[in-house]
């Protein structure tokens, strides 16, 4: 009861701030008519390096979507352009592209989950921020193998290898071939929200074969590894689970803001140095419950036939 009451009362606390916040004039002013904000934009590569003449596009919001309007220009030779002029807060869309580079793209709001940020002398702050958007060189792209689904899961407890090159589970379970992973699901056959046991365990058995964590690359059309890095110590297993929290539930698996670049197929000589293998990014691995006694894997991956091929730049 104690800890019901102190519930009750931080809620009414947070929704008393709140709505003092929205009774401020000058946010309910901002938020009917716009007030002016000033973002400092850097394209940059993945070095670093600033990129002049980049194409700028500017959507900025206003209340109502016919009263939106754009900004064009391209970044001056440090790569900066400034995002200038009225919106209402609630979406501000950016896009920035040059020939040779993967298009960039980001959404902004002053308004957040209900928090109004402050609004001072008709502007939004903070003003004058920096906002960095990566323009990543386009290199040497590849056909790679790409896949974006769902896979019911076959059986409960059992390991079941994955052939990612025929995007399908192995024989007698499917129609693959070559196992370059293995699952193990664990499942009470409750729907997701409901379940107290949804386990995918993910293992790569083979010698040699593993995976380690690269670093995703958010707004970018191309937010994957160019290449793999082939002095990283491999892990072998994985465990993606939903887990019951606080009344709500949540998923863990591949850490947020990373991806896992896998080596499978690995055969290996008398003395353990590669001979063969295939490379792939798996971009997020799922496990999900359903109300009809089914479990299903979501899996996006891009695998490269090409054996001892190490890049992973996917052709458009």
């Amino acid at each position: 009861m104690k800890n019901l009451l102190v519930f009750v009362c931080w809620l009414l606390a947070l929704n008393f701030e709140v709505l003092a916040y929205k009774k401020d004039p000058d946010f309910l002013e901002a938020e009917r008519n716009g007030a002016e904000t000033c973002i400092r934009l850097v394209a940059k590569t993945d070095e670093g390096v600033p990129v002049p003449n980049a194409q700028v596009e500017v959507l900025m919001g206003m209340t109502f979507r016919e009263r939106a309007y754009c900004l064009n220009g391209t970044t001056d030779t440090n790569g900066v352009f400034v995002i200038s002029g009225k919106t209402t807060g609630n979406e501000i869309e950016i896009k920035v592209q040059k020939d040779g580079y993967y298009k960039a793209f980001k959404k902004l709001s002053y308004i957040r989950m209900g928090r109004e940020h402050e609004v001072k002398d008709g502007r939004w702050l903070p003003w004058g921020d920096t906002l960095n958007i990566p323009l990543r060189e386009i290199k040497s792209p590849v056909s790679l193998i790409c896949h974006n689904a769902g896979f019911d899961i076959p059986n409960n407890g059992e390991w079941i290898g994955f052939d990612m090159e025929k995007q399908d589970w192995v024989a007698p379970a499917g129609k693959g071939k070559i196992e370059d992973f293995a699952v193990n699901l664990k499942w009470d056959g409750k729907q997701s929200m409901y379940s107290d046991l949804l386990e995918l365990r993910v293992r790569f058995s083979r010698d040699g074969d593993g995976y380690y964590y690269g670093d995703k690359t958010y707004g970018s059309a191309f937010s994957g590894v160019y290449q793999v890095d082939t002095n990283q110590c491999l892990q072998t297993e994985l465990v993606c689970k939903v887990e019951k929290v606080d009344g709500g539930w949540k998923e863990t698996g591949i850490p947020n803001g990373k991806l896992m670049v896998v080596r499978s197929r690995t055969t290996l000589d008398q003395h353990g140095a590669v001979i063969d293998t295939n490379y792939s990014v798996i971009r997020s691995i799922s496990i999900f419950g359903g109300w009809h006694g089914t479990a299903e894997m979501g899996l996006n991956y891009q695998f490269n036939p090409i054996p001892n091929n190490t890049n992973l730049e996917p052709k458009r």
